[in-house]
């Protein structure tokens, strides 16, 4: 649903005395999208929902706090304070609680902090050997793995905690720096983003079973188990990896990508959409059978990670922008056209999407507000 633009041509006549100058009817406004904008804080960074239960959280970096949003009415019912600085959000919503990577405690370089989900408060401050990177959750085995960096540039580690107990099972030292790990949860496989590989650790027992060679610098790793393979963008080309042997099986050089964040997989339709920046914001439509390229769409001058909403055929593209944008970008991935963009206040960061709503909620970084983005009604 493309913006209305309210403008009407009027073609010139000569007028006389009795004559009525009459145009077409002015177009109906295009009812605002924007259906609430809530303060949740100073500097949002972070946003997790929890839609069965109708609570979205999201993370003050200024304020170390989480707001606690009610979405079926859009106001703010609780706040939960922390203990420091933090960052990535992961919810257990079987266990009620949530994790957060954090800071540097008297326990070691870096932390995980738990918050009872019932009580909205820390229940604990579990320390790290190193800086933590975003963590991610094995829910059914209970199990949170933390990928962290040494401080002082020296090897970096891999812990992995029981969710249950809050209690540290095994840590075990590697001779490079993590990225952020991705977790292949049927296979518990752990993939991590290292200099010039990436490292599959197992689930278990934290051994490193197997690498891939990318060369220097591989920023995210996407996994696509459906079709046994996972996607690796690096600053000017996607590899695409075999999960069975390890071995790049193509290599699609791409335009430019700088501070982009993580692409969105369809893997149904075996589509990936991978932003791209500078000089022009795209988002790259890679085939990921035939491994082309089948769309760029211009999506402002530096877009951030995309949200697919595949059951709606949308894609959602904040463009952040260092802090300095203000659109987020609707995107038929039917035609692989732009359909709309939203204002929103300044330094959109990472959308959450409300699967059964078809709502987004967009934090702004700069201001602190959240906006909530009705479901577009497509043309």
């Amino acid at each position: 649903m493309r913006r209305l633009s309210i403008a009407t041509s009027i073609s010139l006549a000569l007028l006389t005395a009795n004559t009525v100058l009459v145009g077409p009817p002015l177009a109906a406004a295009e009812p605002n999208p924007i259906i609430a904008t809530i303060t949740v804080g100073t500097q949002t960074t972070d946003a997790v929902l929890d839609e069965s239960k109708g609570l979205l959280y999201t993370l003050d970096g200024i304020r170390r706090g989480v707001t606690i949003t009610n979405t079926n009415t859009n106001a703010v019912v609780g706040k939960i304070r922390l203990p420091g600085a933090a960052w990535s959000p992961i919810l257990d919503t079987a266990r009620h609680a949530m994790f957060l990577a954090g800071g540097a405690t008297r326990g070691g370089a870096g932390s995980v902090s738990v918050v009872d989900l019932a009580t909205n408060t820390v229940i604990s401050t579990i320390g790290l050997p190193g800086e933590p990177r975003a963590p991610v959750l094995d829910g059914d085995r209970g199990v949170l793995f933390v990928a962290q960096t040494d401080p002082d540039n020296g090897p970096g580690t891999i812990t992995a905690i029981d969710a249950a107990t809050n209690t540290v099972i095994k840590s075990v030292t590697i001779n490079d720096a993590p990225g952020n790990p991705v977790l292949d949860t049927a296979a518990n496989r752990l993939y991590v983003p290292l200099s010039s590989t990436i490292g599959v650790f197992d689930g278990r027992t934290l051994k490193q079973v197997g690498s891939a060679k990318v060369g220097e610098f591989p920023d995210f790793v996407v996994l696509d188990p459906s079709h046994r393979r996972y996607y690796v963008v690096k600053m000017d080309a996607l590899l695409t990896i075999g999960m069975r042997t390890n071995k790049v099986t193509s290599k699609v050089r791409m335009p430019i990508n700088i501070e982009n964040g993580p692409p969105a997989l369809d893997a149904a339709r075996q589509r990936l959409y991978i932003p791209t920046s500078p000089y022009r914001g795209r988002i790259v439509v890679l085939d990921t059978r035939t491994h082309t390229i089948k769309a760029k769409i211009t999506v402002g001058v530096a877009p951030d990670g995309p949200v697919l909403d595949a059951d709606r055929r949308l894609l959602y593209v904040p463009e952040f922008d260092e802090g300095d944008g203000r659109s987020v970008y609707f995107v038929d991935t039917t035609t692989n056209t732009l359909v709309t963009t939203i204002t929103v206040p300044r330094g959109p960061s990472f959308p959450v999407l409300g699967r059964a709503s078809g709502r987004l909620y967009v934090p702004s970084f700069v201001t602190g507000i959240l906006s909530v983005i009705d479901q577009p009604a497509l043309p």
